[in-house]
């Protein structure tokens, strides 16, 4: 009976052992998980801050274009009240 329980007892010990060896394959890929979440959080973070930055970029430009547009507006405006008051081409800017 004792050789019956040695072995019974040598197989649980194999047993336990791969169930040590699974948990250790297992805490290396949760912690290889954990990493890659952490990588993909800061992508994603870094996205946004890149998004959030043409954003504010296109709106520094769009706003620059406005207002360059409104310059030139006026100018066009004031140029056709001077022509249309008689003035000739020497009140008119160079071009040079």
């Amino acid at each position: 009976m004792q050789t019956t329980e040695l072995s019974q007892l040598q197989s649980l010990n194999g047993q336990l052992q791969e169930i040590k060896s699974c948990l250790s394959h297992t805490c290396i890929l949760l912690d290889k998980f954990a990493t890659n979440a952490n990588n993909s959080q800061r992508l994603l973070d870094t996205y946004n801050r890149v998004q959030s930055a043409a954003f504010n970029n296109k709106q520094l430009i769009d706003g620059g274009i406005d207002n360059q547009i409104e310059k030139l507006q006026g100018q066009i405006d004031e140029l056709k009240k001077k022509l249309a008051a008689g003035g000739t081409r020497s009140t008119l800017p160079s071009s040079s």
